[in-house]
């Protein structure tokens, strides 16, 4: 579905299994694209993004990543109903059923490999309940983070647009809501977490996310970045019942986006597109590698030393299980 917005003509991606995949932007010659997540894993180590985008090598998906994917499927699916012609829609559709549905999708296509299984049944169902439990309080709470006098603007809407000589950056924001009266519009993006979000707040990695958003989105509509606020919705699968608080299951994280966190977070980005020439070419001699316990964590080289030799895991004789 394509629509235009103020003379800028933008196409609407609904329900796609994955609207851009990191290795497909590799691909386009003579110009370089990169996205948030290839400067996040290069900010986590340079030697990482080494790995993954110039050497290919792919890390295997996991069952909180294939949730994560069923999820934002569910969610923005429903929203369209929500404020789609014919609201009364959302009110009959089968959220969970739907939930079911891609979550199993995405498991069969990357979790059941013809060699291996990289879940189980029942690591499936209960991750499956969790999701039910988030969606009875989305739907309980909707009107706290999804107002009726908003206007949906789209779902995984599309920013593609120069970043540095030779580098474009490429992205999808996950849902785009704009409040006609006060000519405001509202970039959300949704992340799924086991608790929620803790050290997660102070992390620039994460935040600069919808930073580097509002930044490039505001380039696209001609508007001022004043006219555009964002927001992180964290979807908690578990949460303390016998907590004195209300027990919530969705939140929002609204980080600081005014000037001084929009300049420094695009001070940082700068960083990462010093990586390349005026060509998009990457300048491999300037990658160092930046090991630790908490960067190799998750690296898919942490026990691979012809891979990478400079692992936390390795020189501290250590490995995770």
């Amino acid at each position: 579905m394509t629509f235009r917005l103020w003379g800028v003509t933008f196409v609407q991606h609904l329900f796609v299994e994955s609207p851009m995949t990191d290795e497909a932007v590799l691909d386009i010659p003579k110009v370089r694209s990169v996205s948030y997540s290839q400067y996040t894993l290069w900010a986590t180590c340079p030697e990482q993004w080494k790995i993954r985008y110039v050497d290919g090598v792919k890390s295997e998906s996991g069952i909180e990543l294939v949730f994560g994917t069923a999820m934002h499927d569910t969610i923005q699916h429903w929203l369209t109903l929500l404020y789609g012609p014919n609201p009364e829609k959302a009110k009959i559709f089968d959220v969970k059923g739907y939930l079911k549905e891609r979550l199993m999708l995405h498991v069969k296509k990357e979790l059941f490999l013809e060699d291996r299984k990289l879940t189980t049944k029942e690591e499936v169902a209960e991750y499956y309940a969790d999701g039910c439990n988030i969606i009875d309080h989305v739907l309980q709470h909707k009107k706290d983070f999804f107002p009726k006098n908003y206007e949906l603007v789209g779902i995984e809407v599309p920013l593609e647009l120069e970043a540095s000589p030779g580098v474009r950056f490429r992205g999808f924001i996950d849902v785009v809501l704009y409040h006609k009266a006060a000519k405001t519009y509202y970039i959300y993006d949704f992340k799924t977490s086991r608790y929620g979000w803790f050290s997660q707040k102070k992390d620039h990695k994460k935040l600069d996310q919808l930073l580097l958003y509002k930044k490039y989105y505001s380039e696209v509509l001609g508007v001022s970045p004043d006219n555009i606020n964002v927001k992180f919705i964290i979807l908690k699968r578990k949460v303390n019942e016998n907590s004195d608080y209300a027990v919530k299951h969705m939140v929002g994280f609204e980080p600081s986006h005014g000037s001084t966190s929009m300049k420094r977070a695009n001070e940082r980005f700068s960083k990462f597109l010093e990586l390349f020439d005026e060509n998009g070419v990457p300048k491999l001699d300037t990658i160092r590698p930046t090991p630790s316990e908490s960067a190799c964590k998750y690296c898919i080289a942490k026990n691979d030393p012809k891979m990478c030799a400079f692992s936390f895991y390795k020189s501290n004789k250590k490995s995770l299980v």
